[in-house]
C-alpha cells in the first residue's frame, strides 16, 4: 500500500504538522511547494523511504505529546491557582 499526496502523486515525505497536530502524506513537488511559502527551517518532513523513518517520527511524536502533556499539567495548575484565589 502506498500514501497518497492531496494532489494524487504518490507520496514520499510525510510532513508533520503542528496546529493542529497531524502527520501528512505529501509528494515531492508539493512538498516544495511548501517549503517555498514557509521556509525548511520551518517544516518537520521525513522522507518515507529513509530505512530510520518510522523511528525518527515516533521520536518526534513522542516528543508532541510530552510538549502537550506539559502544557495540560500547567493549564491544571493554573486552574487550581484561580480556584484557590477565589476562594
Amino acid at each position: 500500500m502506498s500514501l497518497k499526496c492531496e494532489c494524487g502523486e504518490k507520496a514520499s515525505f510525510i510532513l508533520f504538522e503542528h496546529n493542529p497536530d497531524k502527520l501528512i502524506p505529501i509528494c515531492e513537488q508539493c512538498l516544495n511547494k511548501q517549503i517555498e511559502m514557509l521556509g525548511e527551517v520551518n517544516l518537520d518532513f521525513y522522507e518515507i523511504n529513509d530505512p530510520h523513518f518510522l523511528n525518527i517520527l515516533i521520536e518526534e511524536v513522542n516528543k508532541q505529546f510530552k510538549w502537550h502533556d506539559v502544557m495540560l499539567k500547567r493549564l491544571y495548575k493554573q486552574i487550581k491557582k484561580m480556584k484557590e484565589v477565589s476562594k
